[in-house]
């Protein structure tokens, strides 16, 4: 039982430090976007720049936005880290046969301890298949059949 709650913790701080980095890369980006807007309000006839593009701009902003509500997510997860869940919530480590998916936030693919995990998020579609489910419970998603060996 406390090898499962570590390698939840162990879990979650990865992915905080995944979401932090795709942050950090929307937070360069825009930045990098509102100097070429400062550059093009400078000198507007300069033809050397790249113009600046409004809807770029606008779509990082809420690309941006939707990471931080994400990590909001983790960190609320992280107050109830301590938590072993018995059927598939959020915040469980579900265990099949086919792969191993923490139900979090949408993360690619990571690893932990050699093992490979993949975040989900509570809105997707793999999520709702397998939601309430507990070991030894089957599902099919996608054209793949699924069964539950563990969830904590």
């Amino acid at each position: 039982m406390e090898y499962k709650i570590q390698l939840k913790k162990e879990l979650l701080e990865e992915c905080r430090k995944k979401q932090q980095s795709l942050i950090d890369d929307f937070q360069f980006r825009l930045h990098e976007l509102k100097g070429i807007r400062d550059l093009d309000d400078e000198d507007i006839n300069s033809g050397n720049r790249r113009a600046f593009d409004q809807s770029e701009y606008n779509s990082l902003f809420q690309a941006l936005d939707f990471a931080e509500a994400e990590m909001g997510i983790l960190s609320y997860l992280s107050s109830k880290d301590e938590k072993l869940c018995e059927a598939i919530e959020l915040g469980s480590v579900v265990v099949t046969n086919l792969a191993t998916f923490f139900v979090s936030v949408s993360i690619e693919q990571f690893s932990s301890n050699d093992i490979d995990y993949l975040g989900i998020s509570t809105h997707s579609p793999l999520f709702i298949a397998m939601r309430g489910l507990k070991p030894g419970d089957q599902f099919q998603y996608e054209g793949k059949e699924y069964r539950i060996n563990d969830v904590f």
